[in-house]
């Protein structure tokens, strides 16, 4: 009878135990980044958030895994790890595990940022500059186009006065203008008695005994009318707005000479506007200057004292050195611990922990 009640007992503590040990036990964990970026910068620290279900459990001894040499990733406090990246670039994963229970796997690459940057930066100027000398390619081969079409162009030159020019090449057809002795025109066409023409702007044909080859050099001129053959009461009538045209210029002219004088004061009133201005602006500043001088002042004597050295020469805060005992105070050498990174690295840890930046 005693031996079953012992048995029965026993049976009992073990249920008991394993249910504890089911109820309490690691269900699962899960890792994700404090920060959005996939693209890690090269010697920098990142932040890791470690879940676990149940909430609460010491990660400190679990297993944190990566599969880059050049990457360090590891606990950092009771919630989160820390990633720390090194100077070579790369792919990697990590992982975080305890017995048998596996986290998701998170995948980063680390590049080099500033090197990034500056290689788009001489990407961006070399694309910039091939596109400069290609307009320059273009303009200078749209400008040689011109040249030869140029030099392709034929000129004719009329050598009798007032020569009538057709609309069409016979005597049947309207007349579009009269060409004076000496007037160049370019040549676009010939059919053995008439030759077809550029009347500026417009079709014209001449009778090839009224003209003949242009001379190197000579191009079409600027003048399709003659002047003998315009009627006396049209060039009366031209010399009436000539006399009016001068008289216009004589009113624009006073009216000039007004307005040249009234910008000139307005100038002179801007100048002076712009001297008391800048005096102003000139006291002011150094008001200004004085009050950042005793603001300097002040900041200077509020700011921290150092209470720590790093042994890499940084220095730290009385805030700054308190996070680190705290950090690394059960190991009975905190210092020693915390000199096993460097300052950039602690200093992340300060600013993750809520401490403010002394500035020094």
């Amino acid at each position: 009878m005693l031996i079953a009640i012992l048995l029965l007992g026993i049976a009992i503590i073990v249920s008991a135990v394993l249910l504890v040990k089911k109820i309490t036990g690691l269900k699962s964990i899960t890792i994700s980044p404090s920060f959005a970026d996939t693209e890690l910068d090269v010697n920098s620290d990142y932040i890791v958030n470690v879940v676990t279900d149940p909430e609460g459990m010491n990660i400190k001894k679990f297993k944190f895994a990566c599969d880059s040499s050049s990457v360090k990733f590891e606990v950092y406090d009771k919630k989160t790890a820390i990633i720390h990246t090194g100077a070579d670039g790369g792919a990697f994963s990590i992982t975080v595990s305890k017995g048998g229970v596996e986290s998701n796997t998170i995948s980063f690459n680390v590049v080099d940022k500033a090197a990034q940057a500056a290689a788009e930066q001489a990407a961006a100027e070399a694309a910039a500059e091939a596109e400069r000398l290609a307009a320059e390619q273009a303009a200078a081969e749209a400008e040689a186009a011109a040249a030869a079409a140029e030099a392709q162009k034929e000129y004719v030159k009329v050598i009798k006065d007032s020569v009538n020019v057709r609309a069409e090449g016979n005597t049947d057809c309207d007349t579009v203008g009269k060409a004076k002795k000496g007037e160049v025109f370019e040549k676009i066409n010939d059919n053995g008695e008439w030759t077809e023409i550029d009347f500026n702007g417009q079709t014209g044909f001449i009778r090839n005994d009224m003209i003949e080859a242009a001379a190197e050099g000579e191009t079409a001129s600027s003048t399709a009318s003659s002047e003998e053959t315009k009627p006396a009461e049209e060039k009366k009538e031209e010399v009436k707005q000539e006399e009016k045209k001068e008289e216009a210029k004589k009113e624009e002219k006073t009216e000039e000479q007004k307005k040249q004088e009234a910008e000139a004061d307005q100038k002179k009133k801007e100048e002076e506007a712009q001297k008391k201005a800048e005096a102003d602006a000139a006291k002011q500043a150094e008001e200004l200057q004085k009050q950042q001088e005793a603001l300097a002042a002040a900041a200077a004597a509020a700011a921290p004292a150092v209470a720590w050295v790093s042994a890499d020469g940084t220095k730290f805060s009385a805030a700054e050195k308190a996070i680190f005992e705290g950090e690394w105070g059960y190991t009975g050498d905190w210092q020693e611990y915390a000199n096993h990174h460097s300052g950039g690295e602690l200093k992340q840890v300060a600013r993750v922990r809520g401490v403010p930046d002394p500035g020094f």
